[in-house]
């Protein structure tokens, strides 16, 4: 619904949450007023100094005092407050107040209230067609049959553009800002436990708070998110107290979305085979894979995107002419947030690329169909026929399921690269944590040891070149043009890291805890409106 004119006027005669707003309308209340003012002023002297003049002149006030005092009331009151109408009522018309999610409601002096978020953006101004202004998050609680605002509480800015809110039925609403949980209390709309709060009374929590909404979900009173290390944890509201959901999958709370880093299958892979004989297999498999794969489903490929923590095993990944992970082993390594090997550059052969399974047909022969020339009774024959029939549209379904199993590992249908090795040792790529620019890790996995060996931060989110020399492994970081290498001492795993723009060389691990602080620095300045 749009408003009337007289409405948007009144609007923008009002204060508001906007400062420059505010700011500029008392800048013209001031010069109407004092217009006014004088406007008067001069209208009694003209009145009472009538006498005085030419009694020609003494009808009226005279032609020079009205040209006057319109000339003050023009251009003290009638030019300003109609310019700032004008551009107010505007830039009204282009700014916004949305909604964001779902409403909480409850009960507000025995009146029924509803608290929302909402993104309100106000325009400043227009130039040559491109509007621009500032954007800010509110919390809101309003009495819906009145229309009366009980309180309206600014979140810290964020860059996060998904805030969310949650049911709760405490004397807190509790809510995900963009970047943080936070309570506020329902009645006031005072916060009353930040995020740092929150960790000193569920110290199991602590550095387990994603920063994106989309990894955050509730039930009843319980707020349920996935941690920045992929595990599933629960935060009652009621006790306060936090848990971690032993056995529970991503995929039982949150819908399929992308991951955090893209993965290139041209330079890295999720599996290589350990021995060729079998073949026996490392792979990363998350908990979701495992339980897909348990499960029989029909589309048995490995999941890309929701269950971001994956796990090394050695498995065979069949038995027989089954696809099964029941002889799986879990590998003495931590998890990895969308682990993948790293793979040659260029075409050389080891015993770790991965190969494909013995066929299908190797274990299970193709039901045949009956000849006609062996049957005389059309009914018999019809009958063995449709048996055959079904026996053989099994036989092909689990033979497309097997193949196209083990083919999702082959991009473009043709054999992936070995994974590079170099001294007896794997490296693996992934993701620091399962936020979008957490940054890349890479670790090395020694084959003998079957072990993580080192691990060392990249900090961007892609790797455009590497290439192993003797015993360092020079990576090239950032997309397009990158501006950093870093080489890693593949024995001891010192990185020493590279600028061009400055022509510099720094300690990498260094660099990254000084960037990690200055982070964190700046994103409270940023909160805090100080930068």
């Amino acid at each position: 619904m749009d408003f009337t004119l007289w409405q948007k006027i009144t609007f923008a005669l009002s204060y508001n949450e906007s400062i420059g707003h505010n700011i500029m309308l008392t800048l013209i209340y001031a010069i109407a007023a004092a217009a006014i003012f004088i406007f008067f002023l001069l209208l009694i002297k003209s009145l009472t100094h009538r006498s005085e003049r030419p009694k020609t002149a003494r009808k009226g006030i005279g032609i020079g005092s009205v040209i006057g005092m319109a000339a003050i009331l023009f251009w003290g009151v009638i030019f300003p407050v109609g310019l700032f109408l004008i551009l107010t009522v505007t830039l009204q018309s282009v700014s916004s107040a949305k909604v964001i999610g779902d409403g909480v409601y409850f009960t507000y002096n025995k009146e029924p209230a509803v608290a929302v978020l909402t993104d309100e953006y106000k325009a400043n101004g227009t130039d040559r067609g491109i509007t621009y202004g500032s954007s800010k998050i509110y919390a809101t609680a309003i009495l819906p049959k009145s229309g009366k605002t009980i309180w309206k509480v600014k979140l810290d800015r964020t860059t996060s553009q998904s805030p969310k809110i949650f049911h709760s039925k405490d004397t807190y609403i509790w809510l995900f800002d963009g970047s943080k949980l936070t309570a506020i209390d329902k009645k006031t709309g005072a916060i009353k436990l930040t995020q740092k709060a929150l960790e000193k009374k569920a110290p199991e929590l602590s550095g387990k708070f994603p920063t994106s909404s989309d990894n955050y979900t509730s039930r009843g009173n319980k707020i349920i998110f996935k941690g920045l290390d992929g595990d599933i944890y629960q935060f009652d509201t009621v006790t306060k107290r936090g848990k971690h959901l032993a056995g529970k999958v991503a995929s039982d709370y949150f819908s399929d979305k992308s991951s955090p880093i893209e993965t290139d299958l041209t330079l890295t892979s999720p599996i290589i085979t350990m021995s060729p004989a079998k073949p026996d297999y490392a792979v990363f498999l998350s908990a979701s894979d495992i339980k897909k794969i348990e499960s029989g489903a029909t589309d048995m490929r490995i999941a890309q995107n929701t269950e971001e923590r994956r796990d090394l095993y050695l498995t065979t990944l069949h038995q027989k002419d089954k696809i099964s992970v029941a002889d799986r082993q879990k590998l003495d390594t931590p998890g990895f947030i969308n682990g993948h090997f790293l793979l040659q550059r260029g075409n050389e052969k080891n015993a770790y690329q991965f190969q494909l399974p013995p066929a299908f047909q190797k274990y299970r022969k193709k039901p045949s169909l009956p000849d006609t020339s062996h049957y005389t009774d059309a009914a018999t024959y019809n009958r063995d026929y449709t048996t055959a029939y079904d026996k053989q549209s099994e036989y092909l379904t689990q033979k497309s399921n097997y193949d196209s199993f083990f083919n999702q590992f082959r991009p473009n249908n043709k054999p992936p690269k070995a994974p590079l090795l170099a001294d007896n040792q794997l490296f693996i790529i992934h993701a620091k944590t399962i936020e979008g620019n957490s940054g890349l890790l890479i670790s090395s996995f020694d084959t003998k040891k079957r072990t993580v060996h080192w691990t060392v931060p990249l900090g961007d989110v892609t790797i455009s070149d590497y290439k192993q020399i003797d015993d360092s492994l020079i990576l090239f970081i950032g997309a397009g043009n990158p501006e950093n290498t870093v080489t890693i001492n593949i024995h001891t795993g010192k990185a020493i890291g590279y600028n061009f723009h400055y022509n510099r060389s720094y300690d990498v691990k260094k660099k990254m805890m000084t960037l990690i602080k200055c982070h964190h620095f700046f994103i409270y300045l940023y909160q805090k409106d100080l930068f």
